[in-house]
């Protein structure tokens, strides 16, 4: 079999997409640790009160941080089983599938958190010395090498609804993940069962832009599944369901499941359940030893400043309060 013999003959190149998605959950799980170190430290003035507070108590950027720091201990998670199921399948078609599921899910994943951290830090997000956009850069080579995220999307997706491959099934079905999976494999496989066969030009239009959701919507699964049989805390995979369940907010809105109004609850309240363990959850990360921006910490942030190159000019600087309250 011509086919067999040439996935054969490139199994390192399957290896190689599990590996990538092994460097999404690296990657994001630095990342977080960088965003989450950077509003601790990072403090502004209230107006309300004239006292400085750190930027980690506005809920706008504790709950994109806590997010971050979720999705990266459950990819984790989701890494050490997704190992467990390449290794144990001779099948190197089914080993190529579970590895893109994981590539696909955590690598899309990581470039989001990378970007999004990186703009909660404004300017010092910019800085390649502060590993935001650094990772952010390298996520995106990652997302092409080894199978390209859109194309293995496409690929493995509609193996999936032909049948031709097979997935673990959901270990409990009425889990809201599971039925948001369950779902989007009925609708689209409904679609592909047209007379007129799955390369039509109506399946060529509606279902191949939705295979990628398909294929995060199975990862979700896996990754909730292999962090809770772990025995992850629970007020981390509250704030993991949260955080996926908007990659496709409207189908849990269309069935019933969660209006916006209960999403956005959730999403608050699994936060400020874990606002106060954030240090506890940087340790669970354990990641520190990785981070090298100096944004993080004043003694590194010091450090850095004088490394740098001075220039002067002949109009002397007079310094200010205002001046001070503005530095990175």
């Amino acid at each position: 079999d011509p086919r067999s013999a040439f996935f054969s003959n490139i199994s390192r190149v399957i290896t190689g997409t599990l590996c990538m998605g092994a460097f999404g959950v690296s990657a994001m799980s630095v990342a977080s640790c960088v965003g989450a170190r950077y509003s601790l430290r990072r403090q502004v003035i209230d107006p309300s009160t004239g006292s400085s507070r750190p930027i980690i108590s506005f809920s706008t950027q504790y709950i994109p941080v806590l997010s971050a720091i979720t999705l990266s201990l459950v990819f984790d998670k989701f890494c050490a089983y997704a190992r467990m199921l390449f290794i144990s399948e001779t099948n190197p078609v089914l080993r190529h599938c579970v590895a893109a599921i994981f590539k696909a899910t955590v690598v899309k994943h990581a470039k989001e958190i990378t970007l999004t951290l990186g703009d909660q830090c404004g300017a010092q997000g910019l800085f390649a010395v502060n590993q935001l956009s650094s990772l952010h850069a390298n996520l995106r080579g990652a997302s092409i090498a080894e199978g390209d995220l859109l194309a293995i999307s496409i690929r493995f997706g509609m193996e999936i609804l032909l049948g031709r491959v097979s997935i673990p099934p959901p270990k409990d079905p009425t889990s809201l993940l599971a039925r948001h999976e369950t779902a989007l494999i009925e609708e689209l496989r409904a679609l592909v069962s047209n007379p007129l066969g799955h390369r039509s030009a109506t399946i060529q239009s509606i279902v191949l832009p939705q295979l990628p959701l398909l294929v995060e919507a199975i990862g979700h699964r896996m990754a909730f599944e292999a962090a809770t049989q772990s025995g992850i805390d629970g007020e981390v995979m509250a704030m993991f369901i949260a955080s996926v369940i908007k990659s496709d907010a409207s189908w849990y809105i269309e069935n019933g499941c969660l209006s916006r109004a209960e999403q956005r609850k959730m999403e608050a309240q699994a936060a400020m359940a874990l606002l106060p363990r954030l240090e506890e959850l940087l340790a669970w990360l354990d990641c520190d030893d990785y981070v090298t921006a100096p944004m993080v910490s004043d003694e590194m942030w010091n450090s850095h400043i004088q490394t740098l190159k001075v220039y002067h000019g002949q109009r002397p600087v007079q310094e200010c309060d205002l001046l001070e309250r503005a530095r990175l």
